[in-house]
Formats: structure tokens, sequence, C-alpha cells
């Protein structure tokens, strides 16, 4: 079926799915929420599941009693690459990501990329989906991790 059909369904049977915590294919709304967050540590494999710990502890405090670390899985991720400003070198795979300054900026959402502006350059992943979950294995979704954004921005302005 090339007309897009058996694309179609997979995206249904994940929407049904009981596992909607997961924040569905490459949400980048995600990325912007992780905006100065710094990638600690990156563990996995290629493909698979691959696991940033972002500490991130304005956003991480609103879920009390969290140490101001957010676990981000990128479930089934196909493809990482992080080219560094001034280089035309990317970094492939996630063992030679270890130990860079990853700072987290935002992100936009390219054909079936994601592509993350860092402070010291770009990261494009390709994955299916995310799980968010605090440092005591809590999950959170897209919408609390929002709520608690404008939460603390509003705290922030007073």
């Amino acid at each position: 079926m090339g007309d897009g059909t058996a694309e179609r369904i997979e995206m249904i049977d994940r929407l049904s799915a009981p596992d909607v915590d997961r924040i569905m294919f490459m949400d980048v709304k995600l990325w912007g929420i992780l905006h100065d967050g710094g990638v600690e540590r990156m563990t996995g494999t290629l493909p698979g599941n691959v696991v940033f710990h972002v500490w991130l502890e304005w956003v991480a405090k609103e879920f009390p009693p969290s140490n101001g670390v957010l676990t981000i899985t990128l479930h089934d991720c196909s493809d990482i690459e992080y080219t560094e400003f001034g280089s035309d070198v990317p970094y492939i795979d996630v063992a030679g990501l270890q130990g860079l300054d990853i700072e987290i900026l935002g992100a936009t959402r390219q054909g079936d990329w994601a592509t993350v502006n860092t402070a010291l350059g770009r990261l494009r992943v390709r994955y299916t989906d995310v799980t968010v979950q605090l440092d005591n294995g809590t999950i959170v979704t897209l919408d609390e991790l929002t709520t608690a954004v404008r939460h603390d921005f509003e705290k922030f302005v007073g």
C-alpha cells in the first residue's frame, strides 16, 4: 500500500494505545519547554531507545520532590547527529555525544527529523515518540510540563 494507508493505520493504533503518557510523533514543543536544559548524560543505542538526562531545575522543581533532572526517552530512535558550530563533522552515535556540553534552546521539525538548536551546535534526531519522567520515575505529560512552565513564569513575573 503505497498510498499512506499503512502509516495512517499505524498512527491510529498508536493514538488509541493505552500508553497515552507518551508525547506523540516528534512534537517539538517539548524541546521548547526544555529551553536552557543541560544534557547531563545520554544512554542507549541506535536503533532503539535513547535516554537524555536533562538538568532543568526550574521546570523540575514544579514537581516536588524532584532533584532537577528530567529523563527524556526517545522511543524507536533511528538516527541522531550532533554538529558543533564551525564544524562539518557530526557526531552520529550516542557514545560520541558523551561529555559534550549540550544546552537545549528549542527545536523545529524538518520532515521526519527534529532539529534541536543548542548553545554550541545543532542536534538532529529521528524517533517515534517520547516519554518524560522525573528522577523518581513519575511520568509527566506535555500538558503537565506546559502548566509547570506557565506556573513558574507567573511566579517569576509576579
